[in-house]
């Protein structure tokens, strides 16, 4: 589907494909519209566009911490097109448990290993991902595939994340009005008063250890607490260190 936009300047623009509002770089209050809708709505009431403000969201981090680390914003700046490519590639082949994916964009082994710790870290619905992965490269020594490597089965995946959802639906319909800060004080208070620290758990890197289990390391509570807020429509990312 395609969707119209309200641009900053007020003014409508459109119609945009999924890959090119990633482009345009909505936020969750971005107005959109597309002719099954009846009225202009906010992006992130529209489950179609989650992957879209997600993948936006991961691609900004990212170059923000490019920046602050190598302090080279114009050379962030001229790789985002590419990254966003890949990115998504990535996402969707992730999304789908594909074995191998492939890559629209061949690129260098550092790029593809910011990229898997990128989504690694700031996708949290992204459950099924581990932190190892295999690189496929061409003559040149650029990665032009990757096999990921997945810790659950999608059936296990699936159910994991009806379980999540259902639970931000509930968090969805009572605080529908809420300010944001009583919106993170109630997922933080409920993560801090329902999960216990572990690292031996199943599932305690994921936020279904943190919500679902009650049983999470530090990265889990923190993909739960982000996964949460980006739900209602608060802008969060995971910091690591």
């Amino acid at each position: 589907m395609e969707y119209f936009i309200i641009e900053n300047n007020g003014q409508q623009a459109g119609p945009f494909s999924l890959e090119q509002l990633v482009q345009k770089a909505i936020t969750p209050e971005t107005l959109v519209w597309a002719q099954s809708m009846k009225d202009w709505t906010p992006a992130w009431k529209i489950a179609e566009l989650k992957t879209v403000l997600e993948t936006v969201e991961a691609i900004k981090a990212n170059t923000a911490n490019k920046e602050n680390a190598e302090g080279t914003s114009a050379d962030a700046a001229g790789n985002n097109g590419t990254e966003a490519a890949n990115f998504q590639a990535l996402y969707t082949g992730i999304q789908g448990f594909q074995s191998t994916i492939s890559l629209p964009v061949a690129v260098s082994s550092d790029n593809v290993s910011d990229l898997m710790h990128l989504l690694t870290n700031e996708c949290p619905e992204l459950m099924q991902l581990s932190s190892r992965w295999v690189e496929h490269s061409n003559l040149l020594g650029l990665v032009v595939s990757v096999s990921p490597e997945y810790t659950i089965s999608k059936e296990t995946f699936d159910a994991q994340t009806a379980a999540v959802n259902t639970l931000i639906q509930s968090w969805q319909t009572a605080l529908s009005g809420q300010s944001a800060y009583q919106a993170e004080l109630t997922i933080y208070n409920y993560i801090i008063e329902n999960c216990v620290y572990s690292t031996q758990a199943d599932n305690c890197q994921s936020a279904y250890g943190a919500l679902i289990d009650g049983q999470a390391k530090c990265d889990g509570r923190a993909k739960a607490l982000v996964w949460g807020l980006r739900s209602l429509g608060i802008k969060s990312s995971v910091i690591t260190g």
